[in-house]
């Protein structure tokens, strides 16, 4: 529990820097300094902004990264197969820019012998390499000419996503199958996530709803998180160290998020109470933490409780006592019925 308190500190102590809007906020118990603002609908996607309470001292932000598709697009990264012949689980990433690149678990890779999605938060840092954990999202395809990925500014559909996160290549595959099928792509077409996250259905749903999401949420400069709700359940909280990197990193989330949507039967505005929310992000706050993984760069902290199972990144070292320790956390409820 001390451990949340410092980390909890570090992300009211982020935004209390950035000038605070109006609105009303739900505070939440034992959080020392996180809120709920009020709900975001379009459709049948609703969002609740996590926000930073303005009662601590104003800190440094989280380190400065770069995500993935920024450092493509400017030419700062690298990202290809492992070696010529290739391995399904890893590809290479190789920073040639001069800052920290931040993978994010559910960064879609396009290309190689097989499209991937990365698998855990990966740090490469300038001028290094590093074997990045990856899970195949194109079942049937190992070829081709090149062994270069382009990285699209989309992260994967949202039960992808999780599966990639929380589970194994047997998860990821099912996932992708289940929602190309909800798409309704021709049977030729349904091997890989990049025709249910880029076809049609996915397309419009972003067009309409992406970019009017985005500017509610960019109404606050304190949100350092947001509670993913779709058709009435919460699918996810999303929580990063700081409001800059969280507005970074939330656009191709939501990506994922509104091309699951697109392939929703309800497709109608469906909420829930406050009160629900609340409990969710407080049984995140009190589930247990085990270290799973510790490299030079980061480490991953797995959370599973009867509520609740996710996944935190934290600088390594002396994370713990550390108030910018923390980088991103992911955790999806375990709904009960």
């Amino acid at each position: 529990m001390i451990k949340w308190i410092l980390f909890l500190c570090a992300l009211s102590a982020a935004g209390c820097s950035s000038h605070l809007s109006s609105g009303s906020i739900t505070p939440i118990a034992n959080s020392s300094g996180l809120g709920l603002a009020e709900p975001i609908t379009r459709g049948n996607v609703t969002l609740v902004p996590v926000v930073s309470l303005p009662e601590r001292s104003s800190r440094q932000e989280t380190e400065s990264y770069v995500l993935l598709a920024e450092a493509m697009e400017n030419g700062w990264v690298e990202v290809s197969e492992v070696s010529s012949s290739g391995q399904v689980e890893l590809v290479l990433v190789r920073n040639l820019g001069a800052k920290p690149i931040l993978l994010l678990a559910g960064d879609i890779l396009l290309g190689g012998k097989q499209d991937r999605v990365v698998a855990k938060d990966t740090i490469v840092l300038p001028g290094q390499s590093a074997e990045v954990r990856v899970f195949c999202v194109e079942r049937g395809r190992w070829g081709g000419n090149s062994v270069e990925f382009d990285a699209p500014a989309a992260s994967a559909p949202a039960k992808v996503r999780s599966a990639a996160v929380l589970g194994g290549q047997m998860d990821v595959w099912d996932e992708v199958e289940q929602h190309n099928s909800s798409a309704e792509l021709p049977g030729e077409r349904s091997t890989s996530i990049r025709e249910g996250l880029f076809g049609e259905k996915a397309r419009a749903r972003s067009r309409a709803d992406l970019d009017p999401l985005m500017s509610q949420l960019s109404k606050r400069s304190d949100v350092v998180g947001a509670l993913i709700v779709l058709d009435g359940k919460i699918i996810s909280l999303e929580l990063f160290g700081s409001p800059s990197l969280f507005r970074e990193a939330i656009r191709p989330i939501l990506t994922g998020v509104l091309a699951q949507a697109a392939t929703s039967s309800a497709q109608t505005e469906t909420t829930i109470g406050m009160d629900e929310y609340v409990a969710f992000v407080e049984s995140v706050m009190s589930a247990p933490r085990s270290q799973r993984y510790a490299g030079p760069t980061s480490r991953g902290d797995g959370i599973d409780s009867q509520n609740v199972s996710g996944w935190e990144t934290r600088v390594p070292g002396e994370a713990d006592a550390q108030v910018n320790g923390f980088i991103r956390g992911s955790y999806t409820p375990k709904h009960h019925d």
